[in-house]
C-alpha cells in the first residue's frame, strides 16, 4: 500500500469563496443522512505539521467534486476510506483551508497543513499514564518575553501578606507586636496538642506572623528568622537593599536571592544557575525560574533544557515500567514535574527550534497547562483542557481571568464560555442520577455560583440581585448538591456563604450583619482569618468573637491575635490572577441599602481598580470603579418611582452613587509614608477614565507607602489600602530602574515630596482620626 504526502494550504482571496462553499456544505452535512455504504479503495489522513515539523492527525471533512460531503474523521478514527476518484479535503480547525487530492486503488494519502506558528503538545490528562497531542498556538517570541518578564510568584508571602492601616496610634501597635511576641515566645509544643488544638495552633501561628508582616520591628527579625515575613518587613522599612533579606542573599542564601527577585531586585545569579541545574531532590524550582527568567543567560537556558530532558526521561521510564507491570514508586515522575510550566514557558519565550522539539516531548499536565494560557495567541485549546478537567471549581475564574493583562478585550467573552463550561461540568459532577430534578434550575444555581465567584474582579447585576433578594426579602434556596469527602450538603444561601473557606474567601460581603455572623459561627470548625474582616467596625467584631474565646484556651489565644491584627492590620485581598499582574491593584466591594418596601431598596456590586504611574517626577495614581447596581439605576420601576418621589430618580438618596462612574463614593485618598499622610486631590479623567491624583516626589521610592481611599455609601463606610510597595509597578520600577534620577536633575532643582509638604494631623471626626476602623 503505497503513501502519499501532499501539503495544504489555506485558501487565497479568489479560492476563499470554495471555502465558504466548503463551510456551508459542512453545516448542511449536519441534516442530512447519510449517503450508502463506500468501496473502499483507498484511505485519507489529515495532518497538521507544526513550526518544527511535528505532525498528527487532526479532524477533517472529505467533499467530493460537486463538494458534497460524502466522509469525516475524528479524533478517535483517524482515517476515512474513500473509492478512487478526486476530493477535496479540510480540516475542522479552518473550514477555509483545503486541499485537492487524488486516491487510487491502495493508496494512504497523508493530506498535510502546516501551521508554523503552532507546536504540538503532549497532554497527560488527568491521572492517565498515556499522553494526548495538543496544538496550541503561541504568540511571537518577543511577546512572550514579556508576558514571562511579568510572571510574578505570590506563594512567598501570599499566607502572611498583611499592611498596616491608615492612622493607627503608637499604642496600639506596641499592644499587637506585644501580643505577637507573648504568642511565638510562648506558645505551646503543637506535639502535645490533639487534633482539635493544632488547627487553633496553626491558625493563631498565621495570626502572629500576619502581625509581624504589617508592623514588625526590626528587632523582631532576629525572632521570626528569615523567610518570607523578613522580606515583607524590609520592605516596610524601605530596607529591602540593606536590609536582613539582602544580607543573607549576599551570604549565599538562595531562597533569600531568589525572595528578593519576587521584588524586582537582582542578585548574582549565577549559584542560582548551578541549582537550578543541580539534580536536587529537596528544591523547589519556582522561586530559581522567577528569579532566572527574566535574564536568559546561556547557563541559565541549559539548566532550564536538563529540567525538561530530567521529567521527559522520568516520564519514559514510568511508562516503560507500567508497560512491563514493573515497580514505579522510585522513578521521580512527580519530582521532576514539580516546575515544567516554567521551563516550558522560558523554552517558549527564549529557546529555539530544538528547545521547542525537546518540550513537545514533555508530558504537560492541566496546571502545567493553565500556566501557559498567557503565552498563547489562541488560548481556547487551553482553556478547553482547563474546564474539561478542572476539579477545583472555585479556581475557573481565576483561570480565565489570566487573560486579562493579555486580552482585555476577550476577557468578558471568555468568562462567559467558562460560565457555560462549568456549568455543564459541575451539573455533570454533581447532579444526583436518582433525583435530576429541575435541570433548568440546576443551570441556573451554577450560573449563579459561578457569578459569585467572579464577583471579586468583574461586578455583575446577577450577584447584587441574589445578595438583596436571596438573603434579605425573599429567601431564594439555591440547591447546590455538594459531594465533598463523601459528605453530601444542600446548600441554602446562608449555608452557601458558610459552607468552606473557599466559598467566602472569594465574596466581599462580610461587613453585611449576616454574613459576620455565619463567617464567626465557622470558625468553630475552621479556624482562619478571611480579609472580608478588613471592613468590619472593630466593636461588632470584638462582640462577635466574645462567644468564642470563652470557649476554651486555643480559641481565646486565637481571639486575642484576631483582635490585635485587626487593630493594626488590612488584609489585601488574594488577587486572582496573582502569578502574571496587569499593573492594576483590585478590591472588591459591596454596598447594600434596606428599605421597608424592598423596591426602594438595592446592592452597588462594585471594583476599585488603581493603576500607579510615573511621570517627570510625579507619582500618578489612576482611580477607576467599575460597578453595576440592581435595583437602583431603574429605582424599583416607575410605579415605585412615582409612590415615593414623583418620578424624578435624583431625588432617591442613592441615586447619586449610581451616576458618573460612582464618584461620589471617593470620602478621600491619602498617599501615606514613613513621614505621615498628605490628602491628594482629584487632577482629572484619562482617557482610560481613571481619576487621576498625584504627588510630587524626588525619587520613585514606593518602599513603605501606601495609598489610602474611603469610600462612603450613605451611612456605610470602607476602607481600602494599597500597599504601592508590593504593587507590580513598583516591582517594575525597581527590575528597570525607573525614577533613580533624582527629579530635581531633570527639571532644574523641584525637590519636593508628598513627605516634604508636610504631614497633616487628621482632623476631628474625619475618616483618618478613627483608629482603628
Amino acid at each position: 500500500m503505497a503513501l502519499h504526502g501532499i501539503s495544504g494550504r489555506r485558501a487565497p482571496a479568489i479560492g476563499r469563496w470554495v471555502g465558504v462553499a466548503l463551510t456551508l456544505s459542512l453545516l448542511a452535512s449536519e441534516f442530512l443522512a447519510p449517503g450508502p455504504a463506500l468501496a473502499e479503495s483507498g484511505r485519507i489522513v489529515c495532518l497538521v505539521v507544526d513550526g518544527v515539523g511535528g505532525s498528527h492527525p487532526v479532524p477533517c471533512t472529505v467533499f467530493d467534486s460537486d463538494f458534497t460531503e460524502i466522509a469525516r474523521t475524528t479524533a478517535m478514527v483517524s482515517e476515512v476510506a474513500v473509492p478512487s476518484g478526486h476530493y477535496t479535503v479540510s480540516p475542522e480547525f479552518d473550514p477555509l483551508a483545503f486541499e485537492q487530492v487524488q486516491v487510487t486503488e491502495g493508496d494512504v494519502v497523508a493530506v498535510s497543513f502546516e501551521r508554523p506558528e503552532a507546536l504540538w503538545l503532549q497532554h497527560l490528562p488527568g491521572n492517565a499514564d498515556g499522553t494526548e497531542p495538543l496544538l496550541v498556538e503561541f504568540k511571537s517570541q518577543p511577546a512572550m518575553g514579556e508576558v514571562l518578564d511579568r510572571y510574578r510568584m505570590l506563594d512567598a508571602w501570599r499566607n502572611i501578606l498583611s499592611v498596616p492601616r491608615p492612622w493607627v496610634a503608637p499604642e496600639v501597635v506596641d499592644d499587637a507586636l506585644r501580643a505577637a511576641r507573648t504568642w511565638f515566645d510562648d506558645r505551646p509544643d503543637k506535639n502535645e496538642l490533639s487534633d482539635a488544638q493544632r488547627h487553633w495552633y496553626w491558625a493563631t501561628d498565621r495570626l502572629a506572623w500576619l502581625i509581624f508582616a504589617s508592623v514588625g520591628a526590626e528587632a523582631d527579625g532576629e525572632r521570626i528568622g528569615v523567610g518570607a515575613v523578613q522580606g515583607l518587613m524590609d520592605l516596610r522599612r524601605g530596607a529591602l537593599r540593606d536590609g536582613r533579606l539582602m544580607s543573607k542573599a549576599r551570604d549565599g542564601d538562595l531562597w533569600s536571592a531568589a525572595a528578593l527577585a519576587s521584588y524586582g531586585i537582582d542578585v548574582d545569579a549565577q549559584p542560582l544557575v548551578a541549582r537550578l541545574a543541580a539534580d536536587d531532590e529537596s528544591d523547589w524550582p519556582r522561586s530559581l525560574f522567577e528569579a532566572l527568567a527574566h535574564r536568559p543567560s546561556a547557563s541559565m537556558l541549559a539548566a532550564t533544557r536538563q529540567t525538561v530532558e530530567r521529567s521527559v526521561s522520568a516520564r519514559s521510564r514510568y511508562v516503560a515500567a507500567k508497560q512491563a507491570g514493573e515497580e514505579t514508586k522510585d522513578i521521580p515522575v512527580q519530582r521532576y514535574e514539580a516546575g515544567l510550566e516554567f521551563a516550558a514557558a522560558v523554552l517558549l519565550a527564549h529557546g529555539d527550534d530544538d528547545d521547542r522539539r525537546l518540550l513537545a516531548q514533555a508530558a504537560l499536565n492541566r496546571r502545567h497547562l493553565e500556566f501557559l494560557i498567557p503565552f498563547a495567541a489562541d488560548p481556547r485549546p487551553l482553556l478547553t483542557v482547563s474546564m474539561d478537567e478542572l476539579w477545583n471549581f472555585w479556581s475557573a475564574p481565576a483561570v480565565v481571568h489570566r487573560l486579562r493583562p493579555f486580552a482585555p478585550e476577550d476577557q468578558n467573552a471568555f468568562l462567559d464560555h467558562a460560565r457555560a463550561a462549568y456549568i455543564v461540568r459541575a451539573v455533570k459532577t454533581f447532579a444526583d442520577p436518582a433525583a435530576p430534578g429541575d435541570t433548568r434550575q440546576q443551570d441556573l444555581d451554577y450560573g449563579r455560583y459561578f457569578d459569585f465567584l467572579t464577583s471579586n474582579f468583574r461586578p455583575n447585576e446577577r450577584t447584587a440581585a441574589w445578595w438583596l433578594r436571596g438573603l434579605v426579602h425573599y429567601g431564594v434556596d439555591i440547591n447546590i448538591d455538594w459531594r465533598w469527602g463523601g459528605t453530601r450538603w444542600t446548600l441554602t444561601p446562608d449555608q452557601l456563604v458558610h459552607a468552606g473557606q473557599e466559598f467566602f474567601t472569594e465574596m466581599p460581603w462580610c461587613p453585611e450583619p449576616e454574613a459576620l455572623d455565619l463567617y464567626v459561627a465557622q470558625l468553630r470548625e475552621r479556624p482562619h482569618f478571611p480579609w472580608q474582616f478588613n471592613h468590619v467596625d472593630h466593636d461588632d467584631l470584638v462582640a462577635a468573637l466574645a462567644p468564642l474565646r470563652s470557649d476554651g484556651e486555643p480559641e481565646a489565644h486565637f481571639v486575642d491575635l484576631a483582635l490585635a491584627l485587626h487593630a493594626v492590620a488590612f488584609i489585601p485581598r488574594p488577587p486572582a490572577y496573582g502569578d502574571f499582574p496587569d499593573g492594576i491593584e483590585r478590591e472588591a466591594y459591596m454596598f447594600r441599602r434596606l428599605e421597608e418596601n424592598p423596591s426602594y431598596g438595592g446592592v452597588l456590586s462594585g471594583v476599585l481598580e488603581v493603576r500607579p504611574a510615573w511621570a517627570s517626577g510625579r507619582l500618578v495614581l489612576g482611580l477607576h470603579i467599575d460597578q453595576v447596581a440592581h435595583s437602583y439605576d431603574g429605582v424599583g420601576g416607575l410605579a415605585t418611582m412615582i409612590a415615593k418621589n414623583q418620578g424624578d430618580p435624583a431625588e432617591w438618596d442613592h441615586h447619586a452613587y449610581t451616576v458618573d462612574d460612582g464618584r461620589k463614593l471617593v470620602a478621600g485618598v491619602w498617599l501615606r509614608g514613613p513621614q505621615g499622610s498628605t490628602a491628594l486631590q482629584r487632577e482629572g479623567v484619562d482617557a482610560d477614565g481613571f481619576e487621576l491624583y498625584s504627588a510630587a516626589m524626588e525619587r520613585l521610592d514606593l518602599d513603605g507607602r501606601y495609598l489610602d481611599v474611603r469610600f462612603e455609601f450613605l451611612e456605610q463606610g470602607r476602607d481600602f489600602v494599597f500597599d504601592l510597595g508590593l504593587s507590580d509597578f513598583a516591582r517594575h520600577a525597581r527590575r528597570s530602574g525607573l525614577g533613580a534620577e533624582p527629579a530635581s536633575a531633570r527639571e532644574g532643582g523641584r525637590e519636593s515630596t508628598a513627605e516634604s509638604e508636610g504631614a497633616r494631623e487628621p482632623a476631628p471626626g474625619s475618616p483618618e482620626a478613627e483608629t482603628p476602623r
